[in-house]
């Protein structure tokens, strides 16, 4: 069979007809797109050239450390405002499909970092996208209403993003208070406690209050209360914040003063993320106690360390003044003390010392005692005995050091060791009085005269037996 020119044209013809129609058919065809924003990943299928996509993603900023993460809870409601001509149509998203209402709007959420694509929307398109302002903490960084216009070649993107600002939160529920405890002794009139709270700020610990007890006969006066300065602060940043309680040295004399530091730790959280920071818990050290959710307190614990007792020792100086021709010496005389509860004897020595020794304790502060020492009339033969009174008084105070003083006066003049003395005379009982003497002084002179006359009658025998 012969080919003509007329034939090949018309086999040229036919197949350029199904080459425009195929050139047509796939003009009209998209190929498939993969666009991966943050945790979107979209695959489209195609539509007419005059149709698109709108993507719409929610990014969150938020001041807490690493170790927060936003609940799974959160999300954030968005309007797409699409017009009336889409009312009621059914969109394909990444997220399902999603109808319009009859305005043509969609209502959808996102979670923090997470995208949405709309597909299907007719070029030339412009849709508003506006953030539903929940509150709770987190604002549209920028403006809350977007307008894009639908392109057919890009993407449309909406991107919002939020700041999540938590509300400050107040220690209004926070209590702080304190008990002071002494042993050893009770309290007593002028005792005075003071107290410190501090807040560590920076580096540095600074005070926020100042509390002293004094005592009175009230029976709480030993409590301190520092909830009035807990409890005003306010915390905007979570974190730890450090609180310390301690009590100022004194000087109140025996007083061992508590030397503890006592720390507290309250911890301010936002794991809910719920608009509004919170105490998560409060960690105490030392002597600080925690009960319930917010009720803190602590103990100071003082002694009382008692001085030791003290004794003094009063001197007695005793003298005896001998006439006649017998001699007696200063010892065993005998002194009495009396008064104040005592009642002490004591007897002198060979060289005329007696003493008295007296102790005090801590009882005895503050104390006057008076006492009168005299000597004991032993009636001995011969002696004429002291009839001397001396009045001792002993006070007794405490010293800075915590040792007792004693101050000591004989007769309201402060006493020394020459203070005291007594003095009695001593005549033998067989010496005679003046009287009596010249009986034997003359006895005395006749036997001299006696003696001198024999003596010279001797004297001249013996001369005259020489001759």
């Amino acid at each position: 069979m012969k080919i003509t020119r007329k034939t090949l044209g018309k086999v040229f013809a036919l197949m350029l007809s199904f080459v425009l129609v195929f050139t047509n058919t796939i003009a009209g065809t998209l190929a498939f797109l993969s666009v991966n924003t943050g945790k979107v990943k979209n695959t489209f299928m195609p539509f007419d050239t005059a149709v698109s996509n709108l993507i719409i993603s929610k990014k969150v900023e938020h001041p807490l450390s690493e170790d927060y993460k936003i609940p799974d809870n959160i999300s954030f409601d968005f309007k797409v405002s699409l017009g009336a001509y889409f009312g009621g149509y059914t969109f394909d998203t990444t997220s399902g499909k999603i109808t319009a209402d009859a305005n043509g709007d969609l209502n959808l959420s996102l979670k923090p970092n997470e995208a949405i694509s709309i597909q299907g929307i007719d070029e030339g398109t412009r849709v508003t996208v506006t953030e539903i302002q929940n509150g709770g903490g987190f604002s549209v960084k920028g403006e809350p209403s977007q307008i894009h216009t639908i392109s057919k070649n890009e993407f449309a993107q909406a991107e919002f993003t939020n700041i999540y600002t938590p509300d400050k939160i107040t220690t209004q529920a926070l209590t702080l208070k304190g008990t002071k405890n002494l042993t050893g002794r009770d309290f007593k009139e002028g005792d005075e406690f003071t107290f410190v709270l501090e807040m560590k700020d920076g580096g540095e610990f600074k005070a926020l209050s100042e509390k002293t007890v004094s005592y009175s006969s009230e029976s709480d006066f030993n409590k301190f209360d520092f909830t009035e300065a807990i409890s005003t602060l306010t915390f905007s940043k979570v974190g730890t914040y450090t609180f310390r309680v301690y009590e100022k040295i004194g000087d109140l004399i025996g007083i061992d003063y508590d030397k503890t530091v006592n720390y507290f730790h309250i911890n301010v959280t936002d794991v809910d993320m719920d608009g509004k920071l919170e105490i998560g818990s409060i960690d105490a050290e030392q002597n600080v106690k925690v009960s319930g959710n917010y009720d803190i307190t602590v103990d100071f614990n003082n002694g009382y360390t008692f001085p030791e007792s003290t004794s003094i020792k009063v001197d007695v100086n005793k003298t005896v003044k001998n006439s006649g021709g017998g001699k007696i010496g200063p010892e065993n005389f005998e002194f009495a003390l009396k008064g104040s509860g005592k009642n002490l004897t004591a007897k002198s020595n060979k060289n005329g010392k007696a003493f008295f020794a007296l102790s005090y304790d801590h009882n005895d502060i503050g104390k006057t005692f008076e006492y009168t020492i005299s000597e004991v009339n032993d009636k001995r033969k011969g002696v004429t005995y002291s009839s001397k009174t001396y009045k001792l008084t002993v006070s007794v105070s405490l010293a800075r050091d915590n040792t007792l003083i004693c101050d000591v006066k004989v007769n309201g003049k402060a006493y020394s060791d020459k203070s005291i003395a007594f003095e009695n005379i001593y005549k033998s009982p067989n010496a005679p009085d003046a009287g009596e003497n010249i009986p034997w002084m003359l006895t005395f002179a006749f036997i001299t005269l006696f003696g001198a006359v024999i003596v010279t009658y001797a004297s001249r025998r013996r001369r005259k037996n020489r001759i």
